[in-house]
């Protein structure tokens, strides 16, 4: 899955990159492929919009537009990036409760920083209750070593009674080892 999200990230690079001329005729590929709804090519075309693609201003709502089809279509690099525009108000009305929809979407699918925002969201308690059993889940499975990152994990598990802990660390051994465990993204990612 990291495999799939870093080769959507590499080939909209490479459009980026392109030159002018070949930059055009390769948007008008990809919006007519996204109108006709392959989920990559609304991802990618999510992404151009997002990055001030081809010297034209960034368009958060028209990015926000494509991020949600590809969503909608259970793209996780989309549900991350659409969650991302939520949590921060760009292109849509600022909203952590659809936020964390998105990003608990993008994270039982595997997505890294999905589980480090999600995780995030549950420790401020935005857009859902305050849950630092969650919190901790969602940052242990990132297993992200970044400092901050650590810093809320730990906190999260410092406030954790030695049975939540218990708990926590159970359900982590379950969804890593356990393929069943996460068949059922709705049953693992309870809101």
């Amino acid at each position: 899955m990291f495999k799939k999200f870093v080769m959507s990230l590499f080939v909209a690079c490479l459009l980026i990159a392109a030159p002018k001329a070949d930059a055009h005729s390769s948007i008008d590929n990809l919006r007519a492929a996204a109108e006709k709804g392959d989920v990559e090519a609304q991802f990618k075309l999510g992404f151009l919009y997002s990055r001030d693609a081809d010297s034209q201003s960034q368009d958060y709502e028209e990015a926000a537009k494509w991020y949600r089809k590809a969503a909608e279509q259970g793209h996780y690099g989309a549900q991350f990036s659409l969650g991302s525009f939520y949590a921060k108000g760009l292109g849509v009305r600022q909203d952590y409760g659809e936020a964390v929809k998105l990003f608990g979407k993008a994270a039982v699918q595997g997505h890294p920083l999905a589980a480090v925002h999600l995780g995030i969201l549950h420790y401020k308690g935005l857009g859902s209750s305050r849950n630092f059993e969650e919190a901790y889940f969602w940052l242990r499975l990132s297993a992200s070593q970044d400092p901050h990152v650590v810093g809320y994990r730990d906190g999260a598990q410092q406030k954790l009674t030695p049975s939540q802990l218990a708990k926590a660390e159970k359900r982590l051994h379950e969804w890593r080892y356990k393929p069943a465990a996460r068949e059922d993204a709705e049953g693992q990612y309870r809101l």
